[in-house]
């Protein structure tokens, strides 16, 4: 991967979360983190995957403000942003962070099953 793509997806990540802090606190119900953002190999497309720490309501409450707010997003971004073509954005769901807690808890519950299942001998 060229060193100029993983700026600019680097850049966009930090620039959206920017401009969420800012000009849309309290929209989100859960916790909501932008995980990374992805350019197609022609940076004309880009897509911001998030997190949400919440119920599936939150989440889908997510994707709809994301909806809402693309188009302001891209508004604010596009001056800020020096680039040839503003890239097309789109928003998508990344369920890495749950499936890794979920792997996690797995491992811890087996790592318990171990240690209760030794018996201490007496020297």
């Amino acid at each position: 991967m060229n060193n100029r793509k993983i700026r600019l997806e680097e850049l966009l990540q930090k620039e959206i979360a920017v401009f969420l802090s800012k000009r849309a606190p309290g929209e989100f119900s859960g916790l909501v983190t932008l995980t990374c953002v992805r350019f197609t190999p022609d940076l004309q497309d880009a897509v911001v995957y998030y997190s949400v720490l919440g119920s599936e309501a939150d989440r889908e409450s997510a994707a709809g403000v994301f909806a809402r707010l693309k188009r302001d997003i891209v508004s604010a971004l596009r001056p800020r942003i020096t680039i040839k073509h503003f890239p097309s954005i789109s928003f998508e769901y990344d369920p890495t962070p749950k499936q890794a807690a979920k792997i996690e808890s797995i491992f811890n519950y087996i790592e318990n099953e171990r240690h209760s299942g030794e018996n201490p001998t007496s020297g």
